[in-house]
């Protein structure tokens, strides 16, 4: 040792307290690994039998912040938008979609063990009885005259709904086309649909029939192709993904009921719980690969720097054990890891053997300078040079961590509790059980000074051009700090997850359209005249697209619609419920019935 490292050793209270620690683990090496173990074992122990999760994002923050407070104070008032996924339904046509999202929800009503409540906000009753009243007279006036005319075709179908009945009503058409019948050239298109239909069942294909586009001569409008079932899961917050089991038990249930594609029906999930489910996936289901990348990524580190396998697997097996232990301490200490907190594995194999590596270099150098010595020796002047770095690093490291503490963000403060707790760990780890690992190991004696030759250039350029070097690095410290005006934070969480997921993509196209997007904010208010109040301000304001209230749901000019739908009723009434339907043919009569509607329809075609 230079006789000037000797006396800054010598006066140095860290580097002495450090060369403490490592005499102690060095007395007996075998009773210091033998402690070690049990220590390992015990915290083995400890982490299989009290380790748990707690997937619940919403335990996160305190309950008494307003904004949670609010949020109780909602789902008090509305508990049936909590814990929500949003099942969105997609048909080829709006009949597809309907009989879909109806067979879907009985599937998943059926099952209390896995949803709590299942419900289609699309098919309320009062929907479906006044869905008309909510569109402009001129479209109900347009939908009454089209059923009116579509009477004794829609009067076939309803006493023989059956293949048969079908072809009976492409005779009546063909009959009334061939004979003029004023307005049939608007069952064209019907035919028309009827024709590919048909030309696709006899190539095996489905093609399946917009009854609705039939009877309203308008192609649907998107939204009629699209049904939502909204399900509020049973969630396991001790598993890794809480909503796993209900959406796989949604996605077995649509399989079931023949929601698939084949079958021209697409089925998606989204919502904050899929989302989630999709996000700690991502996160955790690689996390066994990121530690053993991480792992390597050490190694390879400790190889450059030093070079000796007596050395390197010392340093891995003290990173294994101070891990190990950090997590049982996490368990006791804090209780159930949260989705942040679990973070701290990564962060204690990236910082955690930084003080190894410190020791393990300074004891390369001791091993050149005192070659003579024996390694005991060796282990304690290097841990007189490199304590005060590596506590000073373990210092500044577990201020850090602690000054999340503060914060109302719990799963940032038992993180960076976790963290500041493994940084301790691993420094008396470093200090203890590393030494006593390399006194049995016997790492061999460095013939060559430590460090890279090619790089002793460098070290003296920056030696003697010290100050303009810090200089440069002043200025661009400046022309950084003076770019910070430029910097842009992007406030919307949902562009921190990966686009490209079924939840997220699904989630996007619900926002494109406004009748469906997700995000918005509800409001109480103690009345609907204060909530009327409330509505036209916020309307007000260039950040709101719509406010709605429950006034909204009361249609406008309603004695017009109602006359004309009346007047629908009495015509079609007697019509659409017959006394008496014919029953099921046999093949034999719905060939019979297709070959004459077929013959009809030759009959009555232009020549």
């Amino acid at each position: 040792m230079r006789p000037e490292d000797a006396a800054a050793a010598r006066g140095t209270l860290l580097g002495r307290a450090a060369a403490a620690l490592v005499r102690l683990g060095i007395l007996r090496p075998a009773l210091t690994l033998l402690l070690a173990g049990l220590l390992g074992l015990a915290a083995l122990g400890t982490v299989a039998t009290r380790f748990a999760l707690d997937t619940d994002v919403a335990r996160l923050f305190p309950a008494d912040l307003p904004w949670r407070q609010a949020e109780r104070a909602l789902s008090d008032a509305f508990p049936q938008f909590d814990d929500t996924i949003a099942i969105v339904v997609d048909g080829a046509t709006p009949d597809l979609a309907e009989r879909a999202a109806a067979a879907l929800a009985e599937a998943l009503a059926a099952r209390p063990e896995r949803f709590r409540s299942v419900t289609r906000p699309d098919a309320e009753e009062f929907f479906r009885r006044n869905a008309l009243l909510f569109r402009e007279e001129a479209e109900v006036q347009a939908t009454a005259e089209r059923l009116i005319a579509a009477q004794p075709l829609l009067g076939t179908l309803a006493a023989d709904p059956s293949l048969r009945g079908l072809g009976r009503s492409l005779a009546l058409i063909a009959e009334g086309m061939a004979q003029g019948a004023e307005g049939a050239e608007q069952f064209a298109p019907a035919l028309d649909a009827f024709a590919e239909a048909a030309a696709a069942a006899a190539a095996g294909r489905t093609a399946p029939l917009d009854w609705s586009a039939l009877l309203t001569g308008q192609p649907p409008d998107p939204m009629a192709l699209r049904r939502f079932v909204l399900v509020q899961p049973v969630l396991d917050y001790t598993a890794l993904a809480p909503g796993q089991a209900a959406t796989a038990a949604v996605r077995e249930a649509a399989a079931a009921v023949g929601a698939t594609a084949e079958n021209g029906v697409r089925v998606r999930l989204t919502g904050s719980i899929v989302m989630a489910d999709e996000e700690f996936s991502t996160v955790f289901g690689g996390a066994l690969a990121q530690n053993v990348l991480a792992f390597a990524a050490v190694g390879l580190l400790l190889w450059l720097a030093l070079r000796s396998g007596r050395l390197i697997l010392p340093m891995m097996a003290t990173l294994v054990l101070g891990l190990v232990v950090t997590l049982a301490f996490g368990a006791v200490v804090v209780g159930p890891y949260n989705p942040l907190s679990i973070a701290f594995a990564v962060l204690f194999i990236g910082l955690g053997v930084d003080f190894g590596i410190q020791f393990a270099v300074r004891l390369r150098e001791q091993r050149h300078r005192l070659r003579d010595a024996p390694l005991p020796e060796a282990l304690i002047a290097a841990a007189r040079l490199a304590g005060p770095g590596i506590a000073l690093a373990a210092l500044a490291l577990c201020a850090g961590f602690l000054a999340f503490l503060p914060t109302d963000y719990r799963g940032l403060a038992e993180l960076g509790l976790i963290a500041a707790a493994g940084m301790l760990i691993a420094v008396f780890l470093s200090l203890t059980v590393l030494p006593a690992l390399l006194a049995l190991a016997g790492p061999e004696e460095e013939a060559r000074p430590v460090g890279y030759a090619a790089l002793r250039p460098l070290d003296r350029f920056l030696a003697r051009r010290a100050g303009a070097v810090a200089a440069g690095i002043l200025l661009l410290a400046l022309a950084a700090a003076a770019a910070l005006p430029a910097l842009r934070f992007d406030t919307n969480p949902l562009n921190l997850r990966d686009p490209e997921t079924e939840a997220v993509s699904t989630f996007r196209d619900l926002m494109a359209d406004p009748e469906t997007t997700p995000n918005t904010v509800q409001v109480l208010a103690p009345d609907l005249e204060a909530a009327a109040a409330l509505a036209a301000r916020l309307e007000s304001l260039p950040e709101v697209a719509d406010a709605r209230t429950l006034a909204d749901f009361v249609p406008e000019g309603q004695p017009a619609k109602l006359a004309l739908i009346q007047d629908v009723a009495d015509l079609l009434g007697p019509t659409l419920d017959p006394p008496v339907t014919e029953p099921p043919p046999g093949d034999a009569e719905a060939a019979v019935a297709l070959r004459e509607a077929a013959a009809a329809l030759g009959r009555a075609a232009p020549a």
